[in-house]
């Protein structure tokens, strides 16, 4: 039997389901709200609908099916049956990173409510999470697809996950980016990342980052890479989830880094992983996860071809 809607009150108070609400953009029926008590996304609904169940966790609540009424500009006050995600935070910055996903809610292509729900809960968890340390090779990957000729091709084919050992994998190639602060081409490497079994043709391209206060962040770059996406809304989902993976609760600008993205592209040398110097194979079968840096200053660049031709840099 469908449920009936609900009146959900955290705090007991008779107002806080009233919003003032705006569209969430052309073509949708969501809506963004404002209340004394929280920020929500409003997404029409109706007790027949499997859009999930209600969720209470830390500066966030989801209420499937709710009563609401809600003022939109220029029109008289409504009832309705909504489905409500609302940030309860009375952290004024928190509270804008939720509205700033929220936003992006409908670009995504989503196929159900349930699964925009879950994207918006997963997006605004991981901003809320102390960041991981790898944000520096994370801006070096997103400069390249930024600069690419074919962002598009290179998007698929990236790992999206840390643990994989290659960051970009497309057939029998690969593309490794490493990217440093310092002026010296000193990289860590992972041994399976210079020498991968089954003869798959790895690329390592090399960036010097240069840090700069007019530079770019990564949420800069992602915003570069979007336009170029075509429509391809998954793709932008995967670019939010690495950056709120990776940024988590740095999502800030003032938090970050910048970097010159001009000359820290103009430093882009690319290498056949063959010509990297390595520890010698085979290694015991007791060891594993053989790390070790390397300097490439004086290993031999490689002219790009296949995967490697579309990154448009290093040649």
């Amino acid at each position: 039997m469908p449920s009936a809607p609900v009146h959900p009150s955290a705090e007991g108070s008779s107002t806080d389901l009233v919003f003032e609400t705006e569209s969430l953009g052309v073509g949708t029926s969501w809506l963004l709200g404002s209340s004394i008590q929280s920020v929500a996304v409003l997404v029409p609904s109706e007790p027949s609908q499997k859009v999930g169940t209600p969720l209470i966790l830390q500066n966030l609540q989801t209420f499937p099916h709710a009563a609401c009424i809600v003022r939109e500009p220029g029109a008289e006050p409504r009832s309705g049956s909504f489905t409500v995600v609302r940030c309860t935070s009375s952290n004024a910055a928190l509270r804008e990173r939720f509205v700033a996903l929220a936003r992006l809610l409908p670009a995504f292509g989503c196929s159900t409510i349930r699964e925009s729900i879950e994207v918006l809960v997963e997006l605004f968890e991981a901003a809320q999470r102390p960041p991981n340390a790898g944000e520096l090779g994370l801006w070096g990957e997103l400069a390249v697809i930024a600069r690419c000729n074919d962002p598009i091709r290179l998007l698929e084919a990236w790992h999206g996950e840390p643990s994989e050992a290659l960051d970009f994998v497309l057939g029998d190639e690969a593309l490794e980016i490493k990217t440093t602060r310092g002026e010296v081409r000193r990289h860590r490497f992972g041994l399976t990342q210079l020498r991968p079994s089954g003869g798959r043709k790895v690329w390592v391209v090399s960036i010097l980052a240069i840090p700069s206060a007019g530079g770019e962040t990564v949420p800069d770059l992602v915003n570069r890479i979007v336009p170029r996406l075509a429509g391809r809304g998954e793709l932008q989902l995967k670019l939010e989830r690495q950056a709120a993976k990776w940024l988590g609760n740095a999502w800030n600008p003032t938090e970050q880094t910048r970097y010159d993205l001009e000359a820290s592209l103009a430093s882009v040398r690319v290498f056949l992983a063959e010509d990297v110097p390595a520890i010698a194979l085979p290694i015991p079968v007791a060891i594993s996860r053989v790390e070790f840096e390397v300097d490439l200053t004086g290993v031999s660049a490689a002219q790009p071809q296949g995967l490697a031709s579309l990154i448009g840099l290093g040649s």
